[in-house]
């Protein structure tokens, strides 16, 4: 995709994100900046702040898990070992994944039933396991951000992946469990 129809997918993912009441309700948002071809979520991001929403960054973590550290328009970024931008902060002001509202969650494929596959680390399945012991947890929710592009017709889940609670891509909403 060219520049411009990158910024046009971001744009029009923010527009969707903002219709759904789980982003309304939520006071809390995480998502990771795009990398290595996802979609942008600066827009959504921007919005949440525009909201008074406090927004959260993926940190990784020893054990291949995430925390997730404050990120204002002013945090200082620095690149991780994969080269993903995270905050600068001190780890006494991250929290982890039950903290939060709403997670805008990166993946490279996902289907209708609200699989996903991510890059192969498993850091997000991790670092949301509880949700599989948990499920009438209400939170966090779940929500995969992704190219259009990136649907397939099936991924075969494995015992350990959480499945998402919803996906949107910059032409669709996919409501698995949203609301």
């Amino acid at each position: 995709m060219s520049p411009p129809e990158l910024q046009r997918a971001g744009k029009r993912l923010a527009e969707r994100v903002a219709c759904l009441d789980c982003f309304r309700r939520a006071e809390s948002v995480a998502a990771s900046l795009a990398f290595d071809g996802e979609i942008d979520t600066a827009d959504t991001v921007h919005m949440a702040w525009d909201q008074g929403k406090s927004v959260y960054l993926p940190v990784l973590r020893p054990g291949r898990t995430l925390l997730f550290a404050p990120y204002t328009p002013t945090t200082t970024l620095k690149s991780n070992r994969f080269g993903i931008p995270e905050p600068v902060v001190d780890e006494t002001k991250m929290v982890t994944g039950q903290s939060l509202d709403l997670v805008l969650v990166p993946l490279v494929a996902f289907d209708e039933k609200g699989c996903r596959l991510g890059m192969g680390g498993g850091y997000y399945d991790r670092s949301f396991a509880f949700l599989l012991r948990r499920p009438d947890l209400c939170k966090p929710i779940l929500l995969g951000a992704a190219f259009e592009l990136q649907k397939v017709a099936e991924l075969i889940p494995q015992a350990w992946d959480v499945p998402l609670h919803g996906i949107v891509t910059e032409d669709r909403t996919y409501p698995i469990r949203l609301d």
